[in-house]
């Protein structure tokens, strides 16, 4: 939200213009897209082969704009998760862990408690929903 309202032209920045500044890498439709099919259930073997074509897709038809993505500069299954021929720069937000643990917990439906436990363990899964596939 920052960086979209510091590339805004206007001295106030409306919240229902971020999309104007921002896209999120993990939006169904945006595999569905460059898949031309619809995506309704991708696995992971689905998300692995169109992820480039969504990250060329997003360069292409959105110009410099803010891609949001939950994603590192590393790979997964051997396969990379951000390709830097469609990446000009990145800024890491670094969050407050408790914070991480909080939001954490209401992503994976878990209590505050057993979330604690999931930063670094090898039971942190995201799921896909209506919107979104996973992003890592």
């Amino acid at each position: 939200m920052f960086v979209a309202a510091y590339l805004s032209d206007s001295e106030s920045f409306d919240l229902k213009q971020v999309n104007q500044f921002s896209r999120s890498e993990i939006l169904l439709s945006l595999f569905s897209e460059v898949a031309g099919k619809p995506c309704e259930e991708p696995n992971d073997e689905d998300v692995n082969t169109h992820r480039m074509a969504v990250q060329e897709w997003l360069a292409k038809n959105i110009g410099q704009r803010v891609v949001k993505t939950h994603n590192a500069r590393l790979t997964r299954d051997y396969r990379r998760l951000v390709f830097s021929r469609y990446t000009k720069a990145g800024i890491s937000v670094v969050r407050n862990p408790l914070d991480v643990v909080a939001s954490l917990a209401d992503h994976t439906n878990k209590s505050i408690d057993e979330a604690i436990d999931l930063p670094g363990s090898e039971q942190i899964e995201t799921h896909q929903t209506k919107l979104a596939v996973c992003p890592f």
